[in-house]
């Protein structure tokens, strides 16, 4: 049987769902210390800093809970992180469907561990059946796995033509562009907030 798209990198849906469901509880910032909220809220790169940690924390505390070494958890982290930026350059619906079918990813993935738990407790003469059932669904997952990065990819295409066309004239180069829309912060960078890179349109001025 061909491989799930996320076979090379098990359990990444499973992370990023668990941590967009993180991100909906954002009104946990507010119980940190003043200083430290005014630097987030003004300072993209310490957002995305503070992102990446988050992503780690994520996955070493609910998926590999110690089975892996501090540098593993780090590379896993930052492979899933990129993932994450990527799926959130989006427009609010196609980021919408995104998170819906990591969801249901996470949720076969589940019904997977739990048959498979099921199955080695099971007597010989249900192990057939046991098998039959994991193979199918596994067949399901692959396919919703395979229609989640394709929409993903779809989802960033279509929103980057669109940012594109608005606000291309603000890089440089498509090359600025590009690094713009995945590390600044969409509508905020154009409101001269979340900014990573100095503003373009204002240097040429100055010349």
């Amino acid at each position: 049987m061909a491989s799930n798209p996320f076979d090379k990198f098990p359990k990444v849906y499973v992370v990023l769902f668990l941590f967009f469901v993180t991100l909906l509880s954002a009104f946990g910032d507010q119980l940190l210390p003043p200083s430290i909220l005014k630097v987030l809220s003004e300072n993209r790169a310490a957002q995305l800093v503070a992102a990446y940690f988050l992503v780690v924390f994520t996955l070493e505390g609910l998926i590999l809970a110690g089975d892996s070494s501090l540098w593993s958890s780090l590379v896993y982290g930052f492979l899933v992180f990129v993932a994450y930026i990527v799926i959130s350059k989006q427009t609010n619906l196609t980021f919408i469907i995104s998170v819906v079918l990591l969801g249901i990813n996470y949720m076969l993935y589940k019904q997977i561990l739990i048959w498979n738990t099921e199955k080695a407790k099971a007597p010989a003469s249900s192990l057939d059946e046991y098998t039959d059932k994991i193979d199918k669904l596994k067949l399901v997952q692959k396919i919703i796995g395979i229609i989640t990065v394709v929409f993903i990819a779809f989802g960033v295409a279509l929103y980057f033509r669109k940012e594109y066309k608005d606000h291309g004239e603000k890089s440089s180069n498509i090359f600025q562009f590009i690094l713009k829309f995945f590390l600044e912060g969409s509508n905020l960078t154009y409101d001269k907030q979340a900014r990573i890179f100095s503003d373009y349109e204002k240097a040429t001025t100055v010349q």
